[in-house]
């Protein structure tokens, strides 16, 4: 689907996860994340006071910032326990296959060696 068909408010709250993600451990400010979102302030105040209500992310009120709550981790450790990651590996390792008919290995570079995971 492309991105100009997507929830314009449901793909804020998602950036808006994302973004705090992929921040600093102390997390963002409200401004920093309007600015790296290109979004209004008055925009994301809701989004955010919304997921701090229910605790996707939390406010540190002595500094202003947000991160991410511990609701979004239990959600993210749910997609673990049922094999999400190492499913959605497989899948994508039996389409490589079908697709090549060759085999397919997971891997990752160590210093140099073959890591095979």
């Amino acid at each position: 689907m492309p991105n100009e068909e997507l929830h314009r408010a449901t793909k804020r709250v998602i950036d808006t996860l994302e973004q705090l993600t992929a921040a600093p451990a102390q997390g963002m400010t409200l401004t920093e994340l309007a600015s790296a979102l290109k979004a209004p302030k008055s925009s994301l105040f809701p989004i955010v006071h919304t997921l701090c209500e229910l605790h996707m992310l939390s406010l540190n009120s002595d500094t202003g910032r947000y991160c991410i709550g511990y609701k979004a981790y239990e959600i993210g450790n749910v997609y673990l326990r049922r094999g999400g990651l190492t499913t959605d590996i497989q899948t994508q390792m039996h389409t490589i296959v079908e697709a090549c008919g060759e085999t397919c290995y997971f891997a990752q570079l160590v210093e140099g060696d073959v890591f095979y995971l």
